[in-house]
């Protein structure tokens, strides 16, 4: 079966099933921790794949990267995954959850490249008419790429905003490509 299919069928349920417990922030904000931690050490997948431990070792290892036990759906979300043998596609699913989170909530990731720091007024603006535009929150990182030479580069989901002096040079030249003997 598609890895992607198993990974947004159970992080539907997982959603569903905070949402029944009135617990889908904690459970959002626990999964991320989740997410950075089985990044930041890839021996967790390790432990969680092996066949050689049991279903209760794995849920102690869970425990101790919280610090203490997670929200109960949560918990109880990971004891059905690993009962099930489906550890291989936690990360996915977890992963998946995020992504259905934010689309109910109507929350957006936007990335704004900019060649210098701007000011952080310049960057409320922005974000505030992204705002408008999409009728939800957004979470803008700020990212500064020199290379861009100046003005900006907006990535907002499958949207992107290319208002960069590199870029304005980049398509310049595609046109010179396509019609050497004119200039548009």
């Amino acid at each position: 079966m598609y890895v992607g299919l198993i990974a947004r069928r159970y992080a539907t349920a997982l959603y569903a099933f905070a949402a029944a417990n009135a617990e889908e922030e904690r459970a959002c904000e626990e999964v991320r921790r989740l997410i950075v931690r089985y990044r930041e050490h890839p021996s967790i997948r390790t432990a969680l794949f092996s066949p050689v431990l049991s279903v209760d070792d794995k849920l102690e290892l869970i425990r101790k990267l919280f610090g203490g036990a997670p929200c109960v759906t949560l918990e109880r979300f990971i004891r059905l995954v690993i009962v099930h043998h489906r550890e291989r596609y936690l990360f996915f699913m977890l992963n998946s959850f995020i992504a259905v989170y934010e689309e109910r909530h109507n929350i957006r990731e936007a990335t704004l490249a900019t060649a210098s720091s701007v000011d952080e007024a310049v960057v409320e603006r922005i974000c505030e008419e992204a705002r408008t535009k999409t009728g939800g929150e957004i979470h803008l990182r700020h990212e500064i790429r020199p290379e861009l030479l100046g003005g900006f580069v907006l990535r907002l989901g499958d949207m992107l905003i290319d208002a960069s002096i590199a870029g304005q040079l980049e398509r310049l030249k595609r046109k010179f490509r396509e019609k050497p003997d004119r200039i548009v």
